[in-house]
């Protein structure tokens, strides 16, 4: 569900639609997601030769027949049980390492698992048109060499994740990154903002006469709005609840009542120094990668004649700055009472942030100024204190409006205006932003492209976005035709919980007529820009063109 994989994903299913016959060479492990998936190669590699062969071969799905289809075979390169990531999460099967600092023998394996399985598409498909590498580092140090070998050109599609993640803090990865980067017929990247920090992690010369802006796509097919009237709400309503039922009664052990009571006790009962660490025993007791046990019945509880939605969609974790919209919202609530924030998404962060509303609900100082200063440490990336939140609390303190603050918190019950979702998919996504009246993406570390500012826009929810990087080069176009400006300042960390109210208010401030109207430009902005077909075409150009 990270912006890559969706990326990814979206090409192929447009590739296959367009009669193209794509291998997808990654470690999915559940190719019945995806409905041009045909057919599974899981193939292990010997490390002493250097060659990899089938292990097992599985038709998922007969071919379909449709005039003009193409095929798509899933070949997953044996990794010897190692995956290395830009963000630490939890992958069943797997010893889940960063990339930066990662040990050279480790790496170096990694990239010899890579170029084999490419040495076997390669003999079984030697007519390949292109290849397409996802991120900048470390694959195409693995494949660059495996394309050159053969003449197949190659494209390198560049992401915010390897350059903020991985380029920006391991010296050592940029040389290999740039050096096959030279060798790629285009660079693509999604924003502007990205080109901008390709070139100053790896050099002009690494992409110089070969960059191409390519940004994502929107699907409008399945992203649209619903018509403005109390029975189309409630029956979007109701297709939002049977979707979540229906994921619910597929899976197990997802996040439910057991975690939510430990979470208050942690809050309301340990000692000084006790409850970072409680929280941090309950990231694993569950599945994060389902939807959370309750997140139907929570859903279902919400008035969504009168309510007024606020909807996040990514990752829990630090630099996704989840922690701002919390922090605005008792200021929100005083303003707009009937305002309320559904979270969906999973992440290492989600009982703390949990624990923030919980300290805000029951005026408790000293939990939140605990949870500012080591949630952080949650996400096991090293970092401690969420800067933002620090200041804000600290601002609010000097000025002497900390127990205002905290009394707006427990007034409007916050921990009771957040229904927490879970990890959940496209066919959930595109009946709650219909619902709801903006997209909040309050990132405070750089984004290549704001993709769900854009599917949110598509459904007629006007996103609120920090005004930095790609989210901004979003904004600019959702923007056009007399959208009113959706951005706040989130890199200030003084003003950042403030500059994101101020923004949600002036929206919800619109009377009813005008806030519909805006919807509607911003749906037709990215309909006029964005479209996975015209992407994908684009791509298919830039990555088979030879230099």
């Amino acid at each position: 569900a990270t912006g890559s994989n969706i990326y990814t994903h979206h090409l192929v299913e447009s590739w296959v639609r367009a009669g193209r016959d794509v291998i997808l060479a990654c470690q999915e492990r559940d190719p019945s997601m995806h409905p041009s998936i045909q057919e599974v190669v899981q193939l292990e590699h010997d490390r002493a030769s250097g060659v990899s062969r089938v292990r097992e071969r599985v038709q998922v799905r007969a071919r379909e027949e449709a005039a003009g289809e193409g095929r798509c075979v899933l070949v997953v390169p044996d990794l010897h049980g190692v995956l290395p990531v830009y963000v630490l999460d939890r992958y069943e099967g797997f010893d889940v390492v960063r990339v930066p600092g990662l040990d050279p023998a480790r790496l170096d394996a990694y990239v010899s698992d890579h170029a084999s399985a490419m040495r076997w598409v390669f003999e079984h498909w030697p007519h390949a048109a292109g290849v397409l590498i996802n991120h900048a580092s470390p694959l195409p140090q693995a494949l660059a060499p495996e394309c050159d070998a053969v003449g197949v050109p190659y494209a390198v599609k560049v992401h915010g994740s390897e350059l903020e993640y991985a380029l920006a803090e391991d010296e050592s990865l940029v040389a290999p990154a740039a050096r096959a980067l030279r060798g790629a017929t285009s660079v693509l990247v999604g924003s502007a903002h990205i080109e901008r920090r390709t070139r100053e992690l790896l050099g002009d010369e690494a992409v110089d006469g070969r960059v191409a802006v390519v940004p994502p796509g929107v699907d409008l097919e399945r992203f649209r709005p619903i018509e403005r009237s109390d029975v189309a709400r409630a029956a979007a309503h109701a297709r939002l609840v049977d979707e979540l039922r229906a994921r619910c009664a597929a899976q197990t052990s997802g996040r439910g009542a057991a975690q939510d009571e430990r979470v208050r006790r942690a809050v309301d009962e340990a000692a000084d120094g006790e409850m970072l660490a409680t929280l941090a025993s309950l990231h694993g007791s569950y599945e994060e990668r389902h939807v959370e046990v309750d997140a139907a019945d929570r859903v279902a509880a919400i008035d969504v004649q009168h309510a007024r939605l606020l909807v996040y969609v990514g990752k829990l974790i630090p630099q996704k700055g989840v922690h701002l919209l919390l922090a605005a919202l008792p200021e929100l609530l005083e303003r707009h009472p009937d305002a309320h924030v559904v979270v969906a998404g999973f992440g290492p962060l989600r009982d703390g942030l949990a624990a923030m509303l919980r300290a805000m609900a029951t005026r408790n100082a000293a939990a939140l100024d605990e949870l500012a200063a080591g949630m952080g440490e949650l996400s096991g990336e090293g970092g401690r204190e969420l800067a933002h939140l620090q200041r804000f609390i600290e601002a609010l303190r000097s000025d002497g409006r900390l127990d205002e603050w905290l009394g707006m918190a427990a007034r409007h019950r916050v921990d009771e205006r957040v229904t927490w979702l879970g990890l959940v998919d496209h066919g959930v996504l595109a009946q709650l932003w219909p619902l709801a009246e903006a997209s909040v993406v309050p990132s405070v570390l750089a984004e290549a492209f704001g993709m769900v500012a854009a599917e949110a826009a598509a459904c007629g929810c006007v996103p609120v976005v920090s005004d930095h990087s790609g989210l901004a080069d979003a904004a600019s176009v959702i923007e056009l035709g007399g959208v009113a400006p959706i951005r706040f300042d989130a890199l200030d960390d003084g003003s950042a919980v403030a500059d994101l109210q101020r923004v949600i208010v002036e929206r919800f401030d619109l009377d009813e007529d005008e806030r519909a109207a805006q919807a509607a430009r911003a749906r037709a902005n990215v309909a006029a820009v964005w479209s996975w077909d015209a992407i994908a075409s684009e791509v298919e150009s830039l990555m088979t063109m030879r230099r």
